[in-house]
């Protein structure tokens, strides 16, 4: 029922002049995301950062979305795009790090784990 509404509300936002924020709209692909709809959290993810191109917590989770769907080149843009909205986001770091290490790339991998690690970052 509530997938059932958030995908209504989204939707209807999409079919009109864009309203609500990037928050919003991030917070709206995450949910679907985590409900398994890639599709529709690329949509709200897209449009977060289409509203806030600065937004790099939006990035951070298209990152992580491209990732999952095993797209390694746009999670690396994406990852690559959060850290250079916000150079100390720790997450991004973390996760380009890990992306590395699965692409193989064991230096580059461990360059940005200390990072992520320097920042402050530890394991959830």
């Amino acid at each position: 029922m509530i997938a059932k509404l958030l995908h209504q509300i989204t939707m209807g936002l999409f079919s009109r002049k864009p309203k609500g924020d990037a928050v919003e709209w991030n917070n709206k692909g995450v949910l679907y995301s985590k409900q398994g709809d890639a599709v529709n959290a690329m949509k709200c993810l897209d449009r977060a950062t289409e509203i806030d191109p600065n937004d790099a917590v939006a990035w951070f989770f298209k990152g992580v979305l491209h990732e999952n769907q095993g797209d390694a080149v746009n999670a690396m843009k994406c990852y690559d795009r959060a850290i250079q909205i916000n150079p100390n986001y720790a997450d991004a770091w973390n996760n380009k790090g890990v992306l590395y290490g699965n692409l193989g790339d064991a230096v580059n991998a461990m360059k940005c784990k200390d990072k992520a690690r320097e920042l402050g970052y530890t394991k959830k």
